[in-house]
């Protein structure tokens, strides 16, 4: 069987694309990606492309968007593509190029789904790169969830070439006279990925020279345990929530299974606790009082009569400051860690909820756009009461707030000081899509 006929039965027994339904493909110009295109474009499938020009390589970026868009055109796709400062980015939010390119890559590719009605996005990542990533995770220390590799759909995100090797790819590549562009820096050495792919994994080659195919049966395993434990978890703990604080944990259910440490490296996942604290604590849970404070400082995890009682950084809960949103902006991190996307769409139905989402008429906004928190003296025009102003205050009291719920509401202001939306409640009449709508913006809360 070909690569492309292996391509085709993948896709379809793990249901990652449809066909007849148009999606994304990201197209770096890399071999991957150009690969993918073809293999998709011969199968026939409906797609189009993303490009993102991450200007960190200057004239070789450019070539690369000038090529990606040159083999669009000629397949008769539309092309997408976007310049993003990622270098600034990392610099501002005091994080890694290589995660800063992440977010940007990621949060625009969801922009454009949201604002064209593509089914998902899809990336080139191969067998090669799973290995690689498992490898890597060997390396920082890891648990089961770290040993299952990339996940073959991700959210919107499908990897439809998971299953083929760099090898097998580049050998498919030569035979078909596809043509791709070479990132310099994948032949340096001095990232941790790179170096594991021309040093590390060369030497389990010579040991096993199915070595690839045989940590792809491993992560297949590993990842069936893994969701077999979620699954279990999900019931043996039902009410607990590592988002809500206070959240419990309930003592008697812990301590009746084999290894209360291992259950709380996974309830309290991304929390901050060190393994040495939890496995401390799981040594603790008859001592009433006994309490651990998460590395940031600020969580806590402590024993009570029959529970663990968990509660959370308060000031993750409860953004402070202001947030600015400019015209160009497709992706806002807010104070709190909830993000705003921001993506052009259709000025017609079906509208959001209002809640989680909401369509504005783009004319209407006044940029820079700004998040904050709210006032007493806030009014608005809650859409649905015929232009009629309402206190925000009074509004909250009549939708029964809480007053945690009171102390974390943050609002959307336009640029003239008029409230477009109270996020995870209701928009502004003012700000509504109407008959006379030419453009609009679909603003959502993640």
């Amino acid at each position: 069987m070909d690569l492309l006929q292996q391509f085709q039965a993948f896709y379809r027994s793990e249901n990652l694309l449809q066909e007849g339904t148009r999606f994304l493909v990201a197209v770096s110009g890399g071999i991957d990606s150009m690969v993918l295109v073809h293999l998709c474009h011969s199968s026939g499938l409906l797609f189009d492309v993303a490009h993102v020009n991450f200007g960190l390589r200057g004239e070789a970026s450019d070539g690369d968007e000038a090529y990606v868009w040159k083999t669009g055109q000629l397949l008769g796709l539309k092309v997408f593509t976007h310049k993003f400062e990622t270098a600034k980015e990392a610099a501002e939010k005091h994080i890694s190029i290589q995660m800063a390119a992440r977010q940007l890559r990621y949060g625009w590719f969801e922009t454009l789904c949201d604002a064209y009605g593509y089914s998902c996005v899809a990336t080139g990542h191969n067998l090669n790169d799973q290995v690689e990533t498992l490898l890597i995770n060997l390396k920082r220390g890891t648990g089961i969830q770290g040993l299952t590799g990339i996940p073959k759909r991700q959210g919107r995100v499908v990897r439809p070439l998971a299953f083929a090797t760099r090898a097998e790819i580049e050998s498919y590549a030569l035979e078909n006279g596809i043509v791709w562009r070479e990132d310099s820096s994948n032949a340096q050495t001095e990232y941790t990925r790179n170096r594991i792919r021309h040093t590390i994994l060369p030497v389990f080659e010579a040991l096993n020279p199915n070595f690839l195919h045989t940590s792809e049966r491993t992560m297949e395993r590993l990842s069936a345990d893994s969701q077999n434990l979620d699954a279990l978890i999900a019931t043996t703990f039902p009410t607990f929530d590592a988002t809500q604080s206070p959240a419990f944990i309930s003592l008697s259910t812990l301590t009746a299974l084999p290894s209360p440490a291992g259950i709380l490296r996974r309830l309290l996942h991304n929390l901050h606790f060190s393994d040495d604290q939890i496995v401390q604590l799981s040594r603790k849970l008859n001592e009433r009082g006994f309490e651990v404070v998460s590395e940031s400082g600020k969580n806590r995890l402590g024993v009570e009569k029959d529970v663990l009682r968990l509660d959370l950084d308060e000031a993750k809960q409860v953004p402070e400051g202001e947030t600015l949103i400019h015209a160009d902006d497709v992706m806002v991190t807010l104070p709190g860690g909830k993000k705003l996307i921001l993506s052009p769409t259709i000025p017609g139905p079906p509208f959001p909820d209002g809640k989680e989402a909401v369509t504005v008429d783009f004319e209407q906004l006044v940029f820079p756009l700004m998040v904050r928190k709210w006032s007493p003296g806030d009014v608005f025009q809650p859409i649905g009461m015929q232009g009629k102003s309402q206190k925000i205050q009074d509004f909250l009291v009549n939708q029964k707030a809480s007053r945690r719920e009171k102390e974390q509401l943050v609002l959307l202001v336009n640029g003239n000081g008029s409230i477009i939306w109270i996020p995870g409640y209701r928009p502004d009449e003012r700000f509504k899509i109407g008959p006379a709508t030419r453009n609009a913006l679909k603003i959502a809360l993640f």
